[in-house]
């Protein structure tokens, strides 16, 4: 564990300190807030999704976040030539699959991105990942309502099946990527008061997979920043407006021994 925790604290001061540009394609709900993230942490971001532009800006790139919130032809177009682009430049590719079984549209989509990328991380809520199982969605518009399976056994499964780091973040997150799994009890009620905070974290994964090739590592250390970071910022905040502000606040000027003193984290087998 504190060979985890010891590797978070590094990769952070890297990302400061490198400052890689992160391609985002995300929803026009939560984009803003993920372009702050990035700019938070210290990585750069970029959000365009016009195919003209696509395969320049990810040569340029040092990851790629690929997120399918406000999904349209369009954009799923371009997330995919996003992605292949990606796979050529051995840039790693994130995905979020918000909303997996909440339309027959949606999960066509998801699937279809999942057949054509490479995709280096897979960071999604309980519902979605278990869709992506084969299992029931819990979906309302798309938020989750409920936990479909037991975690360990889900996650664990979904990071075989594809063959990737499979993230599920909620009130507690589980990272595994079928050998290593780690558990992660940080973060603060406040958290699900806020729009987009799922693709925050998902963001965040980026900026951490461009800085390492351990993307069970990644995943883990930025949900660690990310839930130290929640749990910090609702202490101080007086409501959901003030708690974004401190969000940002606090993820700007953690550091690497905060991650240590502060980390709910276990390893499971």
């Amino acid at each position: 564990m504190e060979e985890l925790l010891d590797r978070a604290g590094e990769l952070l001061e890297k990302i400061r300190k490198e400052r890689p540009l992160v391609h985002n394609i995300t929803n026009i709900v939560a984009a803003n807030s993920c372009a702050n993230i990035l700019l938070s942490v210290g990585a750069l971001p970029v959000m365009t999704y016009d195919k003209r532009e696509i395969g320049d800006i990810v040569a340029k790139s040092q990851a790629v976040v690929l997120n399918s919130g406000t999904l349209t032809p369009r954009k799923l177009d371009a997330m995919i030539y996003a992605g292949k682009a990606a796979n050529r430049e051995s840039v790693p590719v994130v995905l979020d699959p918000v909303g997996a079984g909440s339309s027959t549209a949606r999960s066509k989509a998801i699937q279809r991105m999942l057949r054509q990328v490479d995709i280096s991380v897979i960071r999604g809520n309980f519902s979605e990942i278990s869709f992506l199982g084969g299992g029931s969605s819990l979906i309302r518009g798309v938020e989750a309502v409920g936990k479909p399976l037991d975690p360990l056994e889900l996650i664990k499964d979904i990071s075989i099946k594809f063959s990737t780091t499979v993230c599920i973040s909620g009130e507690t997150d589980y990272i595994s990527c079928g050998k290593n799994t780690y558990v992660i009890s940080n973060g603060h009620p406040l958290m699900a008061r806020v729009t987009g905070t799922g693709c925050m974290l998902s963001t965040l994964v980026g900026a951490f997979t461009s800085v390492t090739y351990d993307y069970d590592i990644a995943a883990a250390a930025a949900a660690l920043l990310f839930g130290i970071s929640g749990q910090l910022a609702g202490e101080k905040a007086r409501g959901p407006g003030s708690f974004q502000a401190e969000l940002f606040d606090t993820i700007y000027s953690l550091t690497p021994r905060d991650i240590v003193e502060k980390a709910r984290l276990r390893k499971e087998s």
